[in-house]
């Protein structure tokens, strides 16, 4: 058994030793007791392991894996710290019709010191796939639990959310949602999302995730399907790409008073079919309030009706909004639709409207005016694919132009 030691520790095993050694008796009983806590190991967090080669009767360990995801949130007594490790496979995770796939409950909650973490062996290559549930119904992965963390999978195909949040200090990173609420019935009032969190959230980071072509796409002027619908409060949406899905690539909306004050930056939103990029909608004007929405790249939305919405728009929402340095082009209803405005004044600031200079796949070509514009308070450290940042000169989107290194003048080589 490997042990763990602290610096305090460490200093405490040498006391220990040393009073022994030059019998300084006075100290010793005092310090025994904390020599043995010294010399204890220190508990760690357990890792348990699922494979499309497993069965749900194993213990889900390394050598014998379970089988489904589901199987292991719900019937491994998790505790905080722990975490699940899933190798490469297609996982048709389903609970029956209109159920979700992976139903993490809240009785497998972490801590703040020590989430729980599902994650991908390798990034992407683990899938949570709703094509074989019934009729293609039901949530990719439905989350109560709080302080848990979601790493890494591809979640596809099914009848109506790619992810539905109910807990809170929830982190999603590394996912790619897709095709989600495809095929659901036009008649249907249910909003199909990549991400759904729901009102009284909070805590929530949605970090370099790849959100596209959710919702119904042949749904003529839908205002409903969205790639992520945000009732969270004091969250953070950074570095994401969000593409080609329904409509809005991303509402905040605020169905209690609570909502608002989140942080929407470094996020590139493009080819929204049926709206803009961002929408602040309260559902009573006051609630949705505060939000910091800055180093966006917002491109080519709403090319399928000209007229519903600019890239960031308002609706009965609680203003006090800040909007600054993001970069709206290519949108036929506008860039900031300051008329919408129905709550307190927001602010705004070097935003500008000019062509991003976008790659094929959304990343920055030279010469984009997106190069160095962004504000860099609240701006990640790094990019969608984990490059660093120049802490110096922000760039906009979730991809930042790769650094330049260039070589320090005057130094020689000398060789001795």
């Amino acid at each position: 058994m490997s042990h763990n030691f602290t610096i305090a520790r460490v200093r405490e095993l040498l006391l220990c030793f040393f009073s022994g050694k030059f019998g300084q008796s006075l100290i010793i009983a005092p310090l025994l007791g904390a020599c043995l806590i010294a010399a204890a190991p220190i508990a760690h967090a357990a890792t348990y392991y699922v494979s499309t080669s497993g069965k749900d009767s194993n213990p889900c360990s390394s050598s014998a894996p379970c089988g489904s995801i589901d199987y292991a949130v719900n019937n491994i007594a998790l505790k905080p710290g722990d975490t699940i490790m899933v190798a490469d496979g297609t996982y048709y995770e389903s609970d029956g019709a209109n159920q979700p796939g992976v139903y993490w409950r809240i009785a497998t909650s972490g801590t703040s010191d020590h989430p729980i973490t599902i994650e991908a062996q390798d990034y992407g290559k683990a899938i949570i796939d709703g094509s074989k549930s019934s009729g293609g119904d039901g949530t990719g992965v439905y989350l109560e639990a709080n302080y848990a963390t979601f790493i890494g999978f591809d979640i596809q195909n099914y009848g109506t959310h790619g992810m539905m949040i109910f807990g809170s200090n929830v982190s999603v990173k590394n996912c790619t949602i897709h095709n989600n609420g495809n095929a659901a019935p036009d008649s249907s009032n249910q909003g199909m999302d990549g991400i759904y969190s729901a009102p009284g959230t909070t805590g929530i980071l949605l970090d370099s995730n790849i959100i596209y072509q959710n919702g119904r796409l042949t749904l003529a002027d839908n205002a409903s399907d969205q790639g992520i619908y945000f009732c969270s409060n004091h969250s953070t949406i950074q570095n994401n790409l969000i593409y080609g899905n329904a409509s809005f690539g991303i509402q905040l909306a605020g169905y209690d008073s609570a909502a608002g004050y989140n942080i929407i930056t470094n996020n590139t939103i493009a080819s929204e079919k049926y709206r803009g990029a961002i929408l602040m909608w309260g559902e009573t004007t006051g609630y949705e309030v505060g939000d910091t929405v800055q180093n966006n790249v917002m491109y080519d939305n709403n090319a399928a009706d000209a007229t519903t919405s600019q890239d960031i728009d308002y609706l009965t929402d609680g203003g006090k909004h800040i909007v600054r340095n993001n970069i709206s082009y290519g949108n036929p209803s506008g860039a900031i639709g300051t008329n919408d405005e129905t709550g307190a004044a927001n602010t705004y600031s070097n935003n500008l409207a000019s062509n991003p200079l976008l790659t094929s796949t959304y990343h920055l070509e030279a010469g984009s005016p997106a190069i160095g514009s962004g504000y860099a308070e609240y701006t990640p450290a790094y990019d969608l694919s984990g490059a660093a940042r120049s802490p110096s000169s922000v760039d906009l989107g979730c991809y930042a132009m790769p650094q330049t290194l260039t070589a320090p003048q005057g130094l020689h080589l000398i060789v001795q």
